[in-house]
């Protein structure tokens, strides 16, 4: 089953999934702006298309992370889609 997710005021969808190949996933894009993401677990999203930008927990410096790259994640993360363009993100939940 399929579940649509709608955030910040629809600038970011998602929309989740169940899969034996890779357990509980979901692709996602992001308009431009600046987003603060908080999760329960970890979870790893590549980026698939655009750069993604983000500051993670207790880092001082901005990373950019381009198409192919794996951002790990847990707790609260600052997201910044860079280029000004939409980012296609693909997140799994660890």
């Amino acid at each position: 089953m399929l579940k649509v997710n709608d955030y910040f005021a629809g600038k970011v969808k998602s929309i989740g999934f169940d899969a034996a190949s890779t357990g509980r996933a979901s692709v996602g894009v992001m308009e431009a702006g600046e987003y603060t993401f908080t999760t329960g677990q970890p979870e790893e999203m590549t980026v698939v298309s655009g750069a993604l930008k983000t500051l993670l927990p207790g880092a001082n410096d901005w990373q950019v992370f381009m198409p192919g790259g794996v951002v790990l994640r847990a707790g609260t993360q600052r997201i910044l889609p860079a280029a000004g363009g939409n980012q296609q993100l693909f997140m799994q939940v660890s």
